[in-house]
């Protein structure tokens, strides 16, 4: 099937990407009065927590990218009928483990660049801290999915001696 005007459509998509992410990239200092106010830090804390999400921001954007391409590969072997799509799986079970665990070391090095060092009801900034702790518990994000992958990847089936 051949879409008309498809290098318009792919100008399209990467100049809305590149509003979206202009506008995400400046929604932080919008938001600096109400974040202040709600998390109750001050003027020092809150520039420690922009440039730390700067980083962050940089550190996953390849780990997004990595789990987008990899749940995508999968999804097409599955709608395409591949007949044994486990590999294109596990390779997505893989990224997303990974990017949950990266996204838990970027949280806590925002955690850290806001000076706090111990977790209080009363700062909101502590409960996205335990938040996102917790969601790494979630089974998506187990390590069981490595031994897992690499079951797979070494050709051993689910119904093998050891899956």
């Amino acid at each position: 099937m051949k879409i008309k005007g498809i290098r318009w459509w792919m100008v399209s998509l990467v100049a809305a990407g590149l509003i979206i992410n202009y506008l995400a990239r400046n929604t932080l200092s919008v938001a600096a009065p109400t974040l202040m106010k709600d998390l109750n830090i001050t003027t020092a804390q809150y520039s420690h927590v922009v440039v730390a999400w700067q980083l962050c921001y940089a550190f996953m954007q390849p780990v997004a990218g990595y789990v987008l391409d990899t749940v995508g590969t999968a999804w097409e072997g599955v709608c395409a009928g591949v007949p044994d799509p486990s590999r294109e799986i596990a390779q997505a079970r893989l990224a997303i483990t990974r990017g949950m665990h990266e996204s838990v070391r970027a949280v806590d090095r925002v955690f850290h660049a806001a000076g706090t060092n111990a977790i209080y009801r009363k700062y909101g900034l502590e409960r996205y801290f335990r938040d996102v702790h917790t969601a790494v518990q979630h089974a998506a994000g187990l390590p069981v999915h490595i031994e897992s992958a690499g079951k797979v990847f070494l050709g051993v089936r689910p119904q093998d001696l050891g899956w």
